[in-house]
């Protein structure tokens, strides 16, 4: 009966999945489905959550060995449980909606056998949704974990080079934000073919700590080469939005090590000015606002500008533009600009030091920031100690454990409620 009910689930999954790719099929199923509030639940959630009885059965199966396993393998309906989540997880996905699936990765937490029983495909295919999922929601460390062990477990076989590629693109987004770049033996990989192009710019830009260029390549108006490839995988909004404060580390480093000071005794902290770190945050978010990326290189900053600037009015296309549209109407009113000032060089600075990517402190009253344990900016040891690897850091504040993930059988975890009504005594 089992295999019926999966062929029959991954039939009803594809026809959800195409129905929800042409609307138009179904626009009066979906007119007449939406409430009161204007709310409606989609195709797909509704395919999804009828396929979910199947799996709550499959996971919750009592007729089975002790902890769902026999001779080494899941018994029982058990042995379907990852396949009715891998077509469950599909279809939430492919309707972009993976915070439904937390509730199928909370069950699987506390009900299932651990994954390593079950068959490679099933095994990799779970761990590829589990590890997207984590990224959408801002887990990235979990992310990573999960889809290094789906990279490591896909067969490397020509045949599944789609697999892998597919992998490995989220498995690269999350190392990204986490401050851990690809080498070139991973670019070299047939699966990685064109990776190199995308994500290339990226750690140069976080690397250099080059504002002006991550803001092009993360800019809304979409108009980078990379721009698509990332909106297509569902991923720049997070690079852009957590890669930025890397960028932010990488840049005040530099700054730094070119015009850091000694402190002021023997044993004070060397401190670089925080109106140093203003104007080069000023010039690069200026340059980055000019629409034509060949002018802007050439502009070297003030006293140091070719002719050509002279002769273009570059800085009309860096002027504000917004206006809220409920006051767009109104009289006197003026574009919005957010000119940076110190305050703003100071939360950045904050941000920094409060996630551990910044060992310092910021004197208000001389307006600098020390580098702790640094006492010369040359000080190669000391800067690593003000500026430690952001790996590390977020390494050093997460645990291995994830959600979703069943790695051991058999152990209670805590918060399990152990019943004992039925227990007998000893030795009898």
């Amino acid at each position: 009966m089992l295999p019926t009910i999966i062929s029959y689930a991954n039939v009803f999954a594809r026809v959800a999945i195409g129905l929800d790719k042409k609307p138009e099929l179904i626009a009066h199923l979906i007119a007449s489905s939406v409430d009161e509030e204007g709310q409606r639940e989609s195709l797909p959630e509704k395919a999804a959550n009828i396929l979910r009885q199947a799996f709550t059965t499959c996971l919750n199966d009592k007729n089975v060995a002790p902890q769902g396993i026999k001779n080494g393998k899941p018994d029982g309906k058990k042995i379907g449980i990852y396949k009715m989540a891998n077509i469950c997880l599909k279809i939430l996905l492919q309707a972009d909606k993976p915070e439904n699936c937390e509730f199928i990765f909370n069950l699987i937490s506390k009900s299932s056998p651990p994954l390593h029983i079950y068959p490679a495909a099933e095994r990799v295919t779970y761990l590829y949704y589990l590890g997207r999922c984590h990224f959408a929601s801002a887990n990235f460390y979990a992310a990573q974990l999960v889809l290094a062990k789906a990279y490591e477990e896909c067969h490397c076989a020509d045949a599944f080079i789609k697999q892998r590629r597919k992998i490995l693109v989220y498995l690269i987004g999350a190392n990204l934000i986490l401050g851990r770049f690809p080498a070139d033996v991973v670019y070299d990989k047939p699966e990685a073919k064109g990776f190199r192009r995308i994500f290339g710019p990226l750690t140069k830009a976080i690397r250099q700590g080059d504002l002006e260029a991550f803001r092009r390549i993360t800019s809304l108006d979409l108009t980078h080469a990379s721009a698509d490839f990332l909106m297509h995988y569902r991923m720049f909004y997070q690079i852009g939005n957590y890669c930025e404060v890397l960028v932010w580390r990488s840049l005040i480093r530099r700054v730094y090590l070119l015009t850091g000071a000694q402190g002021a005794g023997t044993q004070a902290a060397a401190v670089v000015d925080l109106h140093h770190l203003l104007h080069i945050f000023r010039f690069l978010q200026a340059r980055s606002q000019i629409k034509n990326p060949a002018l802007a290189a050439s502009d070297l900053g003030p006293g140091r500008r070719n002719m050509g600037h002279l002769f273009n009015d570059y800085a009309s296309t860096s002027q504000p533009t917004y206006i809220d549209p409920d006051f767009a109407a109104m009289p006197n009113v003026t574009p919005y600009h957010a000119a940076m000032d110190i305050l703003e060089i100071e939360s950045i600075c904050g941000s920094l030091i409060t996630q551990g990517l910044l060992n310092a402190y910021i004197s208000q009253r001389a307006e600098k920031l020390a580098i702790s344990g640094a006492r010369r900016p040359q000080d190669g040891g000391a800067l690593r100690v003000g500026f430690p690897s952001p790996w590390s850091v977020v390494a050093s504040r997460n645990r291995e454990e994830v959600l979703g993930w069943v790695k051991e059988g058999g152990a209670m975890r805590m918060g399990e409620v152990v019943r004992l009504s039925g227990a007998r005594a000893a030795g009898e």
